[in-house]
């Protein structure tokens, strides 16, 4: 029992800790990589939200919010900044991490309207400073919301680069995303998810057919539940090709969903028609999206070429040509199991046959 607590309170810290990494969750500052960062709240800050900037703005307002960043080593500091606008990533979450490229439905980009005062920050051993973003709201505003991230990243010195290399060693960039959510009122919109179309591509050095799901609007919609499949034209709904189900998805503002079908056993995709069938859901609001659509042979063929995981095809084989492949020791072994296997057979009838003999003479 006192074992299962300790594993519980360990998964319980790293928890912790990898959402503190991946979110900002740095409402008392998070720590790592030689500093840490700390969000400076405006009295324009929703005092619900915590460990990210969440303001109530205004059409044409300027505004200047503030990050505390500390050295926390004994050494000297390089610190980068920059912002963006997060977007949904494959696996169906927000990526505050790193930029993406937004839908071509968003009026209003973060980067576009909240600059950081400076690219980079130096600090000294211990020290701390204050970084300012200048934020400019549109004259004419916007609807629903305005989502940013601004990240901070550890720069890596040539002179680091060279002793790591020299060493073998592997140098870790350590960066801190705090969220930002810009809004002029609170008014909710309501949702609406539109299909933007079928490609392929490589995943992970994967073929995989990948299905774009826009979400057009300002606004976040969260708890999206979708289930999809795609099979060939000419076979139907009863030979799938590829089938998702009960994932879930968070929609950032004006992103895609890329939902991909990856093609992980490394059978490759065939050229020919097909037909994917897509169906959403959302607080009792439904979407279906049923798209039919052509893998061309060129296409094919690029996928197979950069797939890692392709699997060579068997070609068809003689029962001489199967045989000419088995090793001789295999080979001996297969024809004495076999010999042994006959000799018994043999044995056993002749010695049934020497009891029926024996039986009847005695019946005599």
């Amino acid at each position: 029992m006192q074992q299962t607590k300790h594993i519980i309170t360990t998964v319980s810290v790293l928890l912790a800790l990898s959402v503190a990494l991946t979110l900002g969750a740095l409402g008392a500052g998070a720590i790592g990589g030689g500093f840490s960062v700390t969000p400076i709240f405006p009295e324009n800050q929703l005092p619900e939200s915590l460990g990210f900037f969440d303001l109530i703005v205004k059409p044409g307002m300027h505004q200047t919010i503030k990050i505390k960043i500390t050295n926390t080593t004994s050494e000297e500091v390089s610190v980068s900044t920059i912002t963006f606008t997060p977007t949904t990533n494959i696996n169906g979450i927000i990526d505050y991490g790193s930029p993406g490229i937004p839908n071509e439905t968003l009026s209003v980009n973060f980067a576009e309207i909240a600059v950081p005062e400076r690219d980079i920050t130096l600090l000294s051993p211990g020290e701390t400073r204050y970084l300012s973003i200048d934020i400019s709201i549109p004259d004419k505003g916007f609807d629903g919301m305005v989502l940013g991230a601004i990240k901070t990243i550890n720069n890596i010195t040539d002179a680091q680069l060279v002793e790591a290399a020299e060493e073998g060693t592997i140098i870790n960039r350590f960066t801190f995303s705090i969220p930002v959510r810009l809004q002029i009122g609170t008014d909710a919109v309501e949702p609406q998810l539109i299909f933007g179309g079928i490609s392929t591509r490589l995943i992970n050095h994967r073929a995989a057919i990948v299905a774009e799901i826009i979400n057009p609007l300002p606004r976040i919609t969260r708890y999206v539940t979708a289930t999809a499949t795609v099979y060939p034209q000419d076979e139907g709904e009863s030979h799938l090709l590829f089938t998702r189900g009960d994932i879930e998805v968070e929609f950032a503002p004006h992103s895609v969903f890329p939902l991909a079908f990856v093609d992980e056993a490394g059978v490759g995709l065939s050229p020919g028609l097909y037909t994917a069938v897509i169906h959403l859901e959302h607080e009792g609001k439904v979407w279906e999206f049923k798209e039919d659509f052509e893998i061309l042979a060129t296409e094919a063929n690029a996928l197979s070429e950069g797939a890692l995981n392709l699997q060579a095809a068997q070609p068809e084989r003689s029962l001489f040509g199967i045989l000419a492949d088995i090793e001789l020791w295999m080979f001996l072994t297969l024809v004495g199991i076999l010999t042994l296997f006959i000799v018994v057979i043999i044995f056993t009838i002749k010695v049934n046959r020497s009891r029926k003999d024996f039986i009847k003479q005695k019946r005599r």
